[in-house]
């Protein structure tokens, strides 16, 4: 009888082990997949900050320098002074301000 009990501990260790295990591994899982998922997702954004910051000469050397140096912010003042960009800013603010106004006014009526 004392044989019998000592196996039915062993086997519940064993399933309680074996659990704890599968609720590791699959936490383990799903941390890598969405690691990888943030990867793919912020890999094309820093690589347009890093794009955004070399000088023109750099754009296209092999291999690729992902920390430019030195850091070229002329280009984001020549992007702000070669087009009105003030002016598409304010119009974009204006759209998308107008937008759920008029979306509620239509419901009123």
């Amino acid at each position: 009888m004392e044989h019998s009990s000592s196996l039915s501990v062993s086997r519940l260790r064993l399933s309680l082990t074996s659990r704890r295990f599968a609720r590791v591994f699959s936490a383990t899982l799903i941390h890598v997949i969405l690691l990888a998922g943030m990867i793919l997702v912020f890999l094309p954004v820093g690589w347009a900050l890093s794009t955004s910051l070399k000088e023109p000469g750099d754009l296209f050397l092999f291999p690729p320098i992902w920390i430019p140096n030195p850091l070229h912010w002329q280009n984001y003042v020549e992007a702000m002074t070669t087009v009105p960009f003030g002016r598409y800013f304010l119009n974009t603010a204006l759209l998308t301000g107008s937008g759920p106004r008029i979306s509620r006014a239509q419901r009123r009526a």
